[in-house]
C-alpha cells in the first residue's frame, strides 16, 4: 500500500518501512469501505503501535504523536476525533500523484505509462483504502489526476531521471 520507500533490515516481508502503518490502515482502520474512528482515537493507536512497531517505548511513543500530529494538520482528525472526508479538497489529487511519482521512481510505472496503467497500479496497491474512500469515488480522484499528470508531469519526472543519470548521482 503506502510506497514508504525499503530498508534491507526491515521487519516487514515487503521491505517496507513503515510497514505498521499499512498494516493499521488495511487491517485495522479499513472497514466496510471507510475507517473506523476508533483506529485513530489514542487507545487504540497506542495499543497497535505496542502490538506492531518493534521499538522502546520512547520511540513507541514519539511516532504515536507524530502520527496523530499529521492527522491533525491533514484535518482527519478533530481534537482526537476522525472527521468525515471532505473529498472536494485539492491534496486528494495531489496525494494520487505522489503515488504515481514514488511508483516511478521507484521503478514501477514506465516512461510512456498510460491512463490505464496509472490506474491499475493505484487500485493494484490499495491506494484508495489510505485516502478513505471507496472504489467508485477513487476513480474520479485517478481520472482527475490522470488529466493533469499524462503527459507533462510524467515527462518531466523522465527528464529529472535522465539528468540524474547523466550527472551520474544514480545508476544508469
Amino acid at each position: 500500500m503506502i510506497g514508504s520507500g525499503s530498508w534491507r533490515h526491515s521487519k516487514w516481508p515487503d521491505g517496507s518501512v513503515a510497514g505498521w502503518a499499512n498494516k493499521l490502515i488495511g487491517d485495522v482502520a479499513w472497514s466496510r469501505g471507510r475507517w473506523t474512528a476508533a483506529a485513530f482515537d489514542e487507545v487504540g493507536l497506542t495499543e497497535f503501535l505496542r502490538a506492531n512497531l518493534d521499538a522502546e517505548a520512547v520511540t513507541r511513543r514519539k511516532v504515536l504523536t507524530n502520527y496523530r500530529f499529521m492527522l491533525e494538520s491533514a484535518d482527519v482528525t478533530v481534537d482526537g476525533e476522525l472527521q468525515p472526508p471532505n473529498y472536494a479538497q485539492r491534496w486528494y489529487i495531489d496525494a494520487v500523484q505522489l503515488f504515481w511519482d514514488r511508483r516511478f521512481f521507484d521503478g514501477d510505472l514506465p516512461p510512456g505509462g498510460n491512463a490505464r496503467a496509472l490506474e491499475d497500479i493505484f487500485f493494484d496497491k490499495q491506494i484508495h483504502k489510505l485516502l478513505n474512500c471507496d472504489e467508485a469515488q477513487a476513480r474520479v480522484f485517478v481520472r482527475t489526476a490522470a488529466r493533469e499528470y499524462l503527459p507533462k508531469i510524467l515527462a518531466s519526472r523522465v527528464d529529472q531521471i535522465q539528468t540524474l543519470r547523466d550527472a551520474g548521482a544514480i545508476a544508469a
